[in-house]
């Protein structure tokens, strides 16, 4: 079957190895002809590539020009060492007459990355978020005839692709969609600790893919996790605690020094980025961007202030995402964080505000947390995972099952629900239910693709990085070598031939049963060891989550 893998982002080598490792096992099939469709230089002027190099709009063109050397390098060695076609966007012959496209649906789609990188909470975009909204606009109308083109003219039965959020890809899969071609997101996995050797397969768009999965967590969360996946779940949380993968939290290396285990409650409250609900919702995602509880986060601040003042032996601490600020020194501060610094002035005394400047890591805050208060980050499930009671007004916009957390529908609600966590205090039940739906989401949709070396291949790879070959080389070099289990390989053949949204289902279809007694027992250790990697990497001999250590080690 003819299968088109739309590669425009090779220079990011980490996706672009995984997609190669992908497209390797869809290779074995003699009858599988292989497209790998590649920019090439044909798209002008910025893309998302050159952002995730910190590369500005405005930037030189020698400066950009070096990344599209080099992401058409990439694309050169991946075809050269799987021996697969590489067409580039220019070669493709358009067909006469080309359809009608859809303009005014590429430019919204064209305002998600405009939003996201100049960190906008509004569609009124700034000049720099104006040159990116028309150079992916113009880029997109003209991608827009040569993908049709291409898809009408091989007729293929599968297509392959990145990050279906962002414009190209997305109107790749728009297209796809309606000649009823299944489209295949390919990204990073979800758990950081295994990024270069999983990734993570779904049909369509990720808010497609977080609703389906939502929907269908019904039928999954009641079956209890066995002690490999327990590992894989906390295994996520040590590597953010020692600031690994793509995260916002610093390695915990500082603390705020506080008094921990005496009778004040701590509350952390976690602030979130508005730029990525709001592209999501003007793009035409999905995504609510208002609550029905408070009209923004600065709404919601307030009120925090207003019942802090009135809990005079509490501590507050609130955390503004660092998103939306200047991070090593690139990007710019935010519209909302600019907002948020003006009502910061007016907090109560027992209110700590802790800006990214400050070098406090997100996990030293919550081991030192009764409860945590957020929006709609992922700090709440992390913490849900932890034990710790987490409290959103805004479970509309959650990525994950709002029953994870505590979802107050109303301001009396929120109030209620905050003292009476305050007295009941952390929870083991509440840290199986949300490390079950971690398994479900981050291990039972992404598959291992290097998990099948040989030691002599494994002995061949350290080698590899030693040796004085040139970078391209050793990059042809670990896609030749690398190989993927036969049980990965049967899972991945079997979702395309049944056009399954994701490998969820193959996943538990596959998978051995657990006991929940061994379940618990499985969680408190893997607590317990987060716990004790938690107080080396931070020197605390004590902090609140002690006690919930004691009493589950008990």
């Amino acid at each position: 079957m003819n299968i088109i893998c739309l590669a425009l982002y090779d220079v990011l080598w980490g996706q672009s190895k995984a997609q190669a490792l992908l497209l390797k096992i869809l290779r074995e099939k003699k009858e599988n002809n292989i497209i790998y469709l590649s920019c090439m230089r044909y798209i002008q002027g910025y893309c998302n590539a050159m952002a995730n190099r910190m590369v500005d709009v405005g930037a030189p063109g020698k400066l950009k020009d070096k990344i599209c050397e080099e992401c058409c390098s990439n694309s050169k060695l991946v075809t050269k060492a799987l021996k697969i076609e590489l067409k580039s966007l220019d070669e493709i012959i358009l067909q006469s007459p080309p359809k009608n496209t859809n303009k005014s649906q590429l430019i919204r789609w064209a305002l998600y990355e405009s939003i996201i990188l100049t960190k906008s909470i509004s569609k009124k975009l700034s000049r720099t978020g104006m040159a990116i909204f028309k150079l992916i606009s113009n880029n997109s109308q003209k991608l827009s005839s040569k993908i049709q083109s291409e898809l009408d003219l091989e007729k293929p039965s599968l297509a392959l692709t990145q990050h279906t959020a962002y414009t190209y890809n997305r109107l790749f899969n728009e297209e796809c969609k309606k000649r009823g071609i299944p489209c295949y997101s390919i990204n990073n996995s979800l758990n950081i600790s295994h990024p270069n050797t999983h990734i993570l397969l779904f049909r369509d768009s990720p808010i497609d893919f977080y609703s389906a999965s939502i929907k269908e967590w019904p039928k999954y969360k009641k079956i209890p996790l066995n002690k490999s996946e327990v590992l894989q779940c906390t295994s996520h949380l040590h590597s953010l605690m020692n600031g690994k993968g793509f995260a916002y939290s610093r390695k915990i290396v500082k603390q705020l020094g506080r008094t921990s285990r005496n009778k004040t409650k701590h509350i952390s409250v976690f602030l979130s980025s508005y730029d990525e609900l709001m592209a999501a919702k003007f793009s035409g995602l999905g995504l609510m961007s208002s609550s029905k509880v408070f009209k923004d986060q600065l709404e919601w601040i307030r009120w925090i202030f207003k019942f802090a003042a009135k809990q005079e032996n509490w501590r507050f601490t609130i955390r503004p995402h660092p998103r939306e600020f200047i991070l090593n020194q690139a990007g710019e501060i935010s519209e909302h964080a600019t907002q948020l610094i003006c009502i910061f002035k007016k907090k109560p005394s027992n209110v700590i505000i802790n800006m990214p400047n400050e070098g406090v890591a997100a996990y030293d805050l919550l081991y030192d947390s009764d409860i945590v208060l957020f929006s709609w980050s992922t700090v709440g499930l992390e913490a849900s995972m932890l034990g710790i009671p987490a409290i959103t007004y805004f479970p509309e916009a959650l990525l994950h099952p709002p029953e994870l957390v505590i979802a107050a529908k109303n301001k009396k609600e929120l109030n209620k629900y905050i003292v009476r966590e305050a007295g009941e205090g952390l929870n083991i039940s509440r840290s199986v239910q949300a490390l079950r739906w971690v398994n479900y989401l981050y291990n039972a949709s992404s598959v291992e693709l290097a998990g099948k070396n040989s030691i002599l291949k494994r002995f061949a790879f350290k080698l590899l990085k030693n040796l004085p070959f040139n970078k391209e080389l050793k990059r042809e070099l670990e896609i030749r070598l690398s190989c993927t289990a036969s049980k990965e390989k049967r899972q991945i053949n079997t979702m395309f031939a049944r056009g399954d949204r994701s490998l969820q289902y193959l996943y538990f279809k596959s998978r051995t049963r657990e006991i929940r007694s061994n379940e618990i027992k499985n969680v408190k250790d893997s607590l317990i060891s987060l716990f004790t990697d938690y107080t080396k990497l931070s020197g605390k001999k004590s902090c609140r989550y002690q006690e919930f250590i004691e009493e589950i080690f008990v």
